[in-house]
């Protein structure tokens, strides 16, 4: 069975800043929902969108869509740089 978060040792305060250079976003790692360490594991992919997204700004570029389906912090991503976003 899925079990909620717990503190193995220490004190935790609630949210955490996960910053990557003009993107940021919070997050308690403890909630119930979600599994609190994909948004460490979904760094390098945070990076490769940057950089795909990057290449797409010139004005004959076609606009890219997202559809994000099983992170929350892909779909954030995306949609902070501007991109049209769906999250399900």
């Amino acid at each position: 069975p899925i079990r909620a978060p717990t503190l193995a040792r220490g004190q935790y305060t609630a949210p955490t800043v996960v910053a990557e250079g003009a993107f940021s976003f919070e997050a308690d790692l403890l909630s119930e929902g979600w599994c609190s360490g994909r948004f460490f594991e979904d760094r390098p992919l945070r990076l490769l969108l940057r950089q795909r997204l990057a290449t797409c700004d010139s004005d004959s570029a076609p606009v890219p869509q997202v559809l994000s389906l099983f992170t929350e912090s892909l779909g954030v991503f995306c949609a902070s740089t501007g991109v049209p976003t769906i999250c399900g």
